[in-house]
């Protein structure tokens, strides 16, 4: 899919109570106008606007659905991502769950502007104020607003610290690294991979393409060494194939990730 436009949000921050009855829709394969999706689950929905189209972008841009939107009429299904959080984290309470639809919205072709812009280029820890922000990013500071309050909020992805509130503006906090959470970086690392680069039918991708083309260490802000990390933990799990006698290093995926998927919050304690 296209990347989201900047006005997706239409000024609303991301609900998770309205994403999870999108996936409740969703694990259907319903189909509805914007009005009817509203009457279903209590989402509201003005005449010419209002929550229900922008949660359905959320959803899709956090990999979570997919969506065939014609002559008025949504078509809502899971992707293997949404399978298992309906099935196991329906709620989108698990800090893992946040991380990955984060992600997702960050990635660079297939998830939303305004998240693209703003945590790609913004590698470093120094502190940004909101005005900062939104200069860098050369978007207006209007729009910006949802995207922070989202982590700001607790009823949306506050818990996980994406960004956190200083005193001076925000800065940026990285995306834990633990045995728990392997699984749930295999699959959306290998489904970034499938993406990106199989359909070229390649098997055997360069550590620093993989890091251009996806941009997936600024998604999670991991320092080279975090992401290198990873992958070795990948490796030991049988996920991938890391090989560094040919320079650059390359890596290969070993198993698909519609079947890591599955197991992604197995070995949450």
């Amino acid at each position: 899919m296209p990347l989201l436009s900047i006005n997706f949000p239409m000024t609303f921050f991301c609900e998770r109570q309205s994403i999870s009855k999108i996936l409740e829709l969703a694990k259907n394969k319903y189909f509805g106008t914007v009005q009817e999706i509203s009457l279903v689950t209590g989402i509201p929905s003005g005449k010419s606007s209002g929550k229900v189209k922008p949660h359905i972008d959320y959803a899709l841009g956090m990999g979570l659905i997919d969506s065939i939107h014609e002559k008025g009429v949504y078509q809502l299904s899971l992707t293997p991502f949404g399978s298992i959080v309906y099935e196991s984290d329906l709620m989108l309470n698990e800090p893992i769950t946040q991380w990955l639809a984060h992600a997702n919205l960050c990635d660079p072709v297939d998830g939303a502007s305004l998240w693209t812009e703003i945590f790609t280029n913004w590698t470093t820890n120094d502190n940004r104020s909101t005005d900062l922000i939104s200069s860098i990013a050369g978007i207006q500071k209007s729009k910006v607003r949802p995207l922070i309050q989202m982590y700001e909020r607790a009823e949306s992805f506050g818990r996980i610290g994406v960004l956190r509130k200083l005193d001076e503006g925000y800065s940026r906090t990285p995306a834990m690294i633990s045995h728990e959470w392997n699984r749930a970086f295999g699959a959306l690392i290998i489904n970034s991979i499938e993406r990106h680069f199989h359909k070229d039918d390649r098997k055997q991708i360069s550590i620093p393409e993989l890091v251009q083309v996806t941009q997936l260490p600024a998604r999670f802000h991991w320092q080279s060494e975090d992401f290198n990390r990873v992958i070795q933990n990948l490796t030991s799990l049988g996920l991938m194939k890391f090989s560094n006698l040919v320079d650059p290093p390359v890596v290969q995926s070993l198993v698909p990730s519609e079947q890591i998927w599955a197991t992604i919050y197995d070995d949450i304690v």
